[in-house]
């Protein structure tokens, strides 16, 4: 991706996001009018919205709702949809559910890309959003680790469980709050961004 050009995000993606909001308590219409973001265009199956517009919007949901983590509150509530997902529902196995997601992760966001990663017996899903202004903020990338769970959830079963959770973001102070919603232990400052699981969940 070049310097000048920002990342985008399916519309359909952002109409998720802004119902997850408003499931905890954070009306989006508002949020909307004040980053300029016209709701009604996101039904279009072609519309993108440009990370930093995302971004400016979480950014002020979090001033609104006077909540730190209110990415991560918003990523319990999600509930995807659009062709990614389907594609995961649809798969006989997590295994080819996450081998589709690595071929079409661009359909979320159009830079990012999803490696999944083998060793011993664990698998790691790292998620590089190849988009310096959408990994920067702290509400983004734990809305978008938080919902990729919440999907393999709706997908696999509510007791599907990760082993660990890295972020490369960092957060001060306690990460209690982070690690009850993912039901695992959840690390900031890492190398990556990455969801990790046993190797048996693949199957």
């Amino acid at each position: 991706m070049t310097a000048s050009r920002q990342a985008t995000i399916a519309g359909v993606v952002v109409l998720d996001l802004l119902k997850a909001l408003q499931r905890v308590r954070v009306e989006p219409a508002p949020l909307c009018r004040a980053v300029g973001l016209d709701v009604t265009s996101l039904e279009d199956p072609n519309a993108h919205v440009s990370t930093g517009l995302v971004t400016r919007l979480l950014a002020l949901a979090e001033h609104r709702a006077r909540d730190p983590w209110v990415g991560l509150h918003a990523g319990e509530h999600a509930e995807p949809r659009g062709p990614l997902f389907y594609m995961m529902l649809s798969s006989p196995r997590v295994s080819q559910g996450l081998r589709r997601a690595q071929s079409f992760s661009g359909l979320m966001i159009d830079t990012l890309r999803l490696t999944v990663r083998t060793e011993r017996e664990l698998v790691s899903v790292v998620f590089n959003t190849g988009d310096a202004v959408f990994t920067a903020s702290r509400h983004a990338m734990e809305y978008l680790l938080m919902s990729a769970l919440s999907a393999m959830r709706n997908a696999v079963g509510a007791n599907f469980r990760l082993r660990g959770v890295h972020f490369r973001h960092r957060r001060p102070g306690k990460v209690d709050e982070a690690e009850r919603a993912f039901g695992c232990p959840v690390y900031f400052g890492q190398p990556d961004d990455r969801h990790i699981l046993p190797v048996s969940a693949l199957w």
